[in-house]
């Protein structure tokens, strides 16, 4: 469409506006994958990068970005055998968005409050394994490739929060439920 309605100068911008917008956008993800992986994923997984000095949580965090980079480079590269474009796009992004979604979104929820975040990466692990098993063992149709993972997930996170109930909450897990459900604005809005 473009070169249809658009002179030949104009075509050469488009391209290099979307293929610049496609590295800034690979770099803002990277970057954020790089942040919640060492922030709040990596000292769940291991105890010996809790106590992280500033300078270790750097290299951790840019070590989690090239890794992130490398993969995104070695998917792009072999993207035929993985379905080409648009089958990475739907499949891929649909299958992995739903586990991921599954912890962000239920998460926010007071019925959900037990399930931490122990439920939010084994949830996420089982939809992607789930996904893996669909689209390179059992070779089923897209529609459950995209949506049992997500089933899954959701069904980990659940049961996983339910058998959670008897630790009981963490003291900063009650005191922001009980914030969130109290009704009345704070001092520091009440004055505005």
């Amino acid at each position: 469409m473009a070169r249809t309605f658009l002179p030949p100068g104009l075509v050469g911008l488009v391209l290099a506006g979307m293929f610049s917008h496609t590295m800034a956008m690979t770099t803002s993800d990277a970057n954020a994958i790089s942040s919640v992986f060492t922030r709040d994923i990596l000292p769940k997984l291991s105890k010996k990068t809790r106590s992280l000095s500033k300078r270790g949580a750097l290299i951790a965090a840019r070590t989690t970005t090239l890794v992130f980079v490398l993969l995104t480079m070695l998917i792009a590269v072999e993207q035929n055998s993985f379905g080409g474009v648009l089958g990475l796009l739907i499949s891929w992004f649909g299958a992995l968005v739903g586990p991921i979604s599954i912890a962000m979104l239920f998460g926010l929820l007071p019925a959900f409050r037990y399930s931490g975040s122990a439920a939010a990466i084994i949830s996420l692990a089982g939809g992607v394994v789930v996904f893996a098993l669909n689209e390179y063992v059992f070779h089923v149709g897209t529609a459950a490739t995209v949506g049992l993972p997500v089933v899954v997930s959701l069904i980990l996170y659940t049961v996983i929060g339910w058998f959670s109930r008897r630790h009981g909450l963490r003291p900063e897990v009650a005191n922001m439920m009980e914030t969130l459900s109290q009704d009345r604005p704070s001092k520091s809005t009440s004055s505005l």
